[in-house]
């Protein structure tokens, strides 16, 4: 077994066997795509123990609120500002310098 995956599991409190149980368990209630997608991400991030996983799953599964309507402003509902045009003559090159 690779170093990498072991010092994870005793980094996270598991062992391999609690984490072959614990995506057994995740197998039989989430399809197999949304699994081998959480674990592929879980390996990016390598979180490997089976409550990262499950985090993933749980994450995803939530509903997201319903966005409201957009709101847009109408003309006559903007205040009445003026607003001066920039001097931009500052910033004017004169080229044709006698020099």
């Amino acid at each position: 077994m690779p170093k990498l995956i072991t010092t994870a599991w005793s980094n996270a409190g598991s062992t391999p066997a609690t984490t072959s149980a614990g995506f057994l368990a995740l197998a039989e209630i989430y399809p197999a795509d949304a699994m081998a997608r959480a674990i592929s991400d879980g390996l990016a991030f390598q979180a490997f123990s089976a409550e990262y996983i499950t985090n993933i799953l749980e994450t995803r599964a939530r509903a997201l609120p319903e966005p409201g309507p957009l709101q847009r402003s109408r003309r006559h509902d903007l205040l009445d500002i003026d607003i001066a045009p920039p001097d931009l003559s500052t910033y004017h090159v004169n080229d044709h310098d006698p020099e």
